[in-house]
């Protein structure tokens, strides 16, 4: 996408990327969402599971128009702790389902991960390419569950999909008195 491409970029609901009728007022713009159409520089991940156990394989299903991407994992967390680093991972195009945001994408494996030995936790995936020098880039974000549950820890996440979701949290005050 070049700067002109992303300066211009409306992000109204159009024909292609909505579930409500075009030219809906901004009170329906609820569901809006990106899809590939491959008529642009294009970079998207998804897994079919949104947590798997340690040891287990991630696999990661991605489309772009590029010929080779970058892939890094982390543990999310007051560090970063990067698990996984892939350069010039080979890249396709996949076919995408007119209702894949209803049905899944449908595409095959692009690249798959073992997990052994990563501790339990959330971690952040991240594909990135550069495109006539900016980076076009797709997040992803996955739990990795420990093979024995222990039954004296509990950890709660609370993820938003949505820009709306983190505005939310991003006015939360934290508790006063709070103790470590």
């Amino acid at each position: 996408m070049t700067h002109d491409e992303q300066a211009n970029w409306d992000p109204r609901p159009t024909a292609r990327n909505s579930v409500v009728p075009h030219g809906s007022p901004p009170s329906q713009w609820r569901w809006w969402y990106d899809t590939a159409t491959g008529d642009r520089p294009e970079l998207f991940l998804y897994t079919n599971e949104v947590s798997i156990e340690v040891g287990e394989h991630l696999e990661l299903r991605v489309h772009t128009t590029l010929p080779t991407f970058d892939l890094e994992i982390w543990r999310d967390g007051a560090e970063r702790d990067v698990v996984h680093e892939a350069r010039a991972v080979g890249g396709r195009r996949q076919p995408t389902r007119p209702d894949a945001y209803r049905n899944g994408c449908g595409w095959e494996v692009t690249t798959s991960v073992d997990t052994h030995g990563w501790p339990p936790g959330g971690y952040v995936v991240r594909a990135t390419a550069l495109v006539d020098g900016m980076e076009l880039n797709h997040t992803h974000w996955i739990a990795v569950r420990p093979v024995e549950l222990q039954p004296h820890r509990l950890t709660l996440v609370r993820v938003h999909d949505d820009v709306a979701g983190v505005q939310r949290l991003g006015r939360i005050q934290p508790l006063r008195g709070h103790r470590r």
